[in-house]
């Protein structure tokens, strides 16, 4: 298992043997991990970047795919053999929100996360894995694939449908769900990206595989999003620089849904005034939501992107070498 010691750079992970003995509670699962999946989020806090604090000598990670090896007592929806996934808020009620302090009490926050062999997590934490998924692919879902899920159909009167238009900005792992997503409900996207190499291409291989659909994309350079029409009815904004938050409401059509993901670029230009009502607006529902996401994937038969460079676990360092460089397509996979 990996362990952040104090978050000072990628320096400051440390592998250690994990513990065999595990003393479970009543709503505890005991599992052992397959393979995840590593976020901006996760890199950032190992540089303290992080804008909410975590505990101190924490396994890091959210996102994985596991098997149940024993449960506690009380544990009544998983059984022994089960493969299942992680929701990142672990207390949350079915269809409850979850706020900033959910999100702290959180794995790789306040609770050991994903990046160890064998984990204990309370039952609350966990959803049943798409059965038309590998372990690699569903280790994908916890952070980007739910944030594409509720981007799309987390709001009540504001779901996509057959024919709405969506733009989604990049090729990390929401963009790129988002996408595949906008795929099987045969929406109208676009797919605007910045730089070159095998993240393009592949952007451009699934955006590019329907006729209702294009991409496009900049070397190294703010992206500017156009739209003659202003017809996007959905527009999924990674914040990779401020220009394009201004530019993503430009083109969100009036009574649009403009979701604002991640901060990858930092905070730098100027400032729309409409910034922290946006913010305000991104949410995270509870287990139903997830397992709602579970129930299309597996009736649509979509099959999660990952980057075409995978690692062992113990090559922690390396893959987030990648991931700060920028050089993956959608999600960085590590496997047992």
């Amino acid at each position: 298992m990996w362990v952040l010691r104090t978050p000072t750079g990628v320096g400051s992970l440390e592998l250690q043997t994990t513990s065999m003995s595990f003393s479970l509670g009543p709503r505890d699962v005991l599992v052992r991990i397959r393979a995840a999946s590593l976020n901006p989020r996760d890199l950032a806090k190992i540089n303290h970047l992080h804008p909410t604090p975590v505990k101190e000598s924490l396994i890091p990670g959210s996102d994985d795919a596991e098997i149940v090896l024993e449960v506690g007592s009380d544990v009544h929806d998983f059984c022994v053999g089960d493969n299942i996934v992680t929701h990142i808020a672990t207390h949350l009620s079915d269809e409850a929100f979850a706020t900033t302090d959910d999100m702290i009490q959180g794995l790789s926050q306040q609770r050991d996360g994903t990046l160890c062999e064998i984990g204990v997590f309370s039952d609350t934490a966990l959803v049943r894995m798409p059965k038309n998924l590998s372990f690699e692919e569903a280790a994908t879902l916890t952070c980007s694939g739910l944030t594409a899920w509720n981007a799309l159909f987390g709001h009540p009167g504001k779901v996509v449908h057959d024919g709405d238009h969506v733009l989604v900005q990049g090729t990390g792992g929401v963009s790129i769900a988002a996408l595949q997503v906008r795929k099987a409900m045969s929406c109208i996207a676009s797919c605007v990206s910045c730089g070159v190499g095998s993240g393009t291409d592949n952007c451009e291989r699934i955006a590019c595989s329907s006729s209702r659909c294009n991409s496009r994309s900049y070397n190294k350079q703010p992206r500017k999003v156009e739209s003659p029409e202003r017809t996007w009815r959905f527009t999924r904004n990674q914040l990779s620089h401020n220009q394009e938050l201004g530019q993503s409401i430009l083109v969100t059509r009036p009574g649009g849904v403009l979701s604002v993901v991640g901060a990858s670029g930092g905070f730098e230009g100027e400032r729309p005034d409409i910034l922290k009502v946006l913010f305000r607006g991104v949410s995270l529902r509870g287990i139903v939501m997830f397992r709602n996401m579970v129930e299309f994937i597996e009736a649509k038969n979509l099959q999660s992107a990952v980057d075409g460079v995978t690692f062992a676990l113990k090559y922690l360092k390396a893959a987030v070498e990648r991931l700060r460089k920028g050089e993956h397509f959608s999600k960085i996979i590590l496997r047992d």
